[in-house]
């Protein structure tokens, strides 16, 4: 592909093809979908989402997300990334797609419909959303603990 040929966004391919695969970009689905290292197949809706789906919606602002449901109620969704702390209101004409699978670091496909492991972790997830805050500070508190370490040995 030459550098100036025009990359198809996730709606144009969704609406063309009915199928997006591509690497995921950002933070706020890990632990699970990890930045540009695993590849995720998004399939257009086919009616209501569940709870635990991971739609790919548009905010209003026109950017891609992709976050799971933790609520379903009958005129919008509760939204929060597996990584966040705060909850999104998403409704049915924001969603563009949903997460049907998607390759962890490039290898092990995990399907979201069939893997046993990949179901008990989204409910356990979405269970253990009150104890989230602990996960997040506590990981950057490591993080940066680390940062603090490694200029101090640098230093010596």
């Amino acid at each position: 592909m030459s550098k100036t040929e025009h990359l198809v966004s996730i709606k144009e391919a969704l609406e063309k093809n009915g199928v997006y695969t591509g690497l995921t970009s950002g933070t706020s689905m890990e632990p699970l979908i990890h930045h540009q290292k695993d590849n995720i197949i998004v399939v257009r809706p086919a009616g209501r989402l569940k709870k635990y789906d991971i739609p790919v919606y548009v905010s209003p602002s026109g950017k891609y997300i992709m976050h799971r449901i933790v609520a379903v109620k009958p005129d919008h969704y509760i939204i929060i990334g597996d990584n966040l702390l705060r909850k999104e209101y998403v409704t049915d004409d924001m969603i563009i797609g949903v997460l049907r699978g998607f390759y962890k670091n490039g290898r092990r496909y995990v399907d979201l419909d069939k893997n046993r492991l990949y179901k008990l972790y989204s409910r356990l997830w979405v269970a253990l959303y009150p104890l989230r805050p602990l996960y997040v500070y506590g990981k950057r508190a490591v993080r940066k603990l680390i940062r603090i370490l490694k200029r101090s040995l640098s230093s010596e």
